[in-house]
């Protein structure tokens, strides 16, 4: 049961089929450790996050200071939010509904203004200052345990919230293909929770910004320059179609520039469709003025207590940001 009485759906499990081997996608994705892609994500989250819990903590004291905090933006990124934990995923890719609510009750115990997408590009571009910082919420992919879950709780508070979608898979009925390949599993039966929104979804909810995160989820810069811009274009002529109006907001798919996600390119062509703003996977705050189309967010996962919280507010994580880029240039 959860906490509303209804009958919880049955937790997806993942696993490998026997005998199969999972290969890399590109040569570019191999590290000379010679890892799985599978065990690689798993230590490469663990390495950050108890790397992250063991230092932030001793720095906490000195980056709470205001001065630490005056116009600095803590982008928050979420995936999905629902009581189905599949086993094999990476921490990020969800957070229940119970915790989800105790971590905006811990946000909103910071007394930090909760930014609009239209605050966050006033700030960025400099008419609007943040003497104590603020918090931007975002979500990517688009599945439906957002509906369920997250943005009940997210109006109840008062808390304005971006979500990015995937578009060529708004109204499917399937689970999404990168989504499958990320927990390592070729066929299981998927909670709705994990399917994808619908266009019904995004009308319903027009107090949520929308933004784009791609037509496919590919990685736009290892597309060829003419299939890029059509991957972009197609993505913001469906949220045209639902009725989003520019400037929209982009959030690149997995987000890594040293993995080759996005290049100066991918930048200059989303902003000749229309875009203003895309979100990267980079870790760390986001000072005013800094690049549109460079923008770090801060990975929030399940287990993130309220004191974990603060501490990536403050900038205690913000470190992570050089380990990360160290990590990926190995290859990692």
């Amino acid at each position: 049961m959860n906490p509303n009485g209804a009958q919880a759906q049955p937790v997806a499990t993942f696993s490998q089929p026997a005998g199969e081997k999972i290969l890399f996608s590109t040569d570019k994705e191999k590290s000379f450790f010679n890892l799985s892609p599978q065990l690689i994500t798993f230590l490469k989250y663990d390495l950050y996050l108890r790397a992250g819990n063991i230092i932030s903590s001793l720095l906490y004291q000195l980056r709470k200071s205001p001065r630490c905090q005056k116009n600095h933006v803590t982008v928050l990124l979420y995936h999905n939010v629902s009581f189905d934990v599949p086993l094999n995923y990476p921490p990020y890719m969800n957070v229940t509904p119970d915790n989800f609510a105790r971590q905006l009750d811990a946000l909103i115990s910071l007394n930090l203004p909760f930014l609009t997408a239209q605050n966050f590009l006033d700030f960025l571009q400099g008419r609007l200052t943040l003497t104590n910082g603020g918090v931007f919420l975002t979500f990517d992919d688009g599945f439906r345990g957002l509906v369920a879950h997250a943005l009940p709780l997210l109006k109840e508070k008062q808390i304005p919230a971006t979500i990015f979608v995937t578009t060529r898979f708004l109204n499917s009925e399937e689970p999404f293909p990168f989504f499958k390949n990320l927990v390592f599993s070729r066929r299981v039966d998927y909670p709705s929770s994990w399917l994808p929104l619908t266009t019904d979804h995004i009308k319903s909810h027009p107090h949520i910004v929308w933004g784009g995160h791609g037509a496919s989820h590919d990685r736009l810069g290892r597309l060829s320059l003419a299939t890029a811009r059509q991957e972009i274009r197609e993505c913001r002529e469906m949220l045209t179609r639902v009725g989003i109006k520019p400037p929209f907001l982009f959030s690149y798919p997995q987000g890594i520039a040293e993995h080759g996600d996005w290049t100066p390119t991918t930048n200059q062509l989303l902003a000749a469709e229309g875009f203003a703003l895309a979100f990267t996977s980079h870790l760390g705050r986001v000072k005013a003025g800094a690049s549109p189309f460079a923008l770090r967010r801060m990975p929030i996962n399940s287990h993130d207590t309220p004191e974990i919280l603060r501490r990536k507010i403050s900038g205690a994580y913000d470190w992570l940001y050089w380990l990360q880029k160290f990590l990926h240039r190995l290859g990692l």
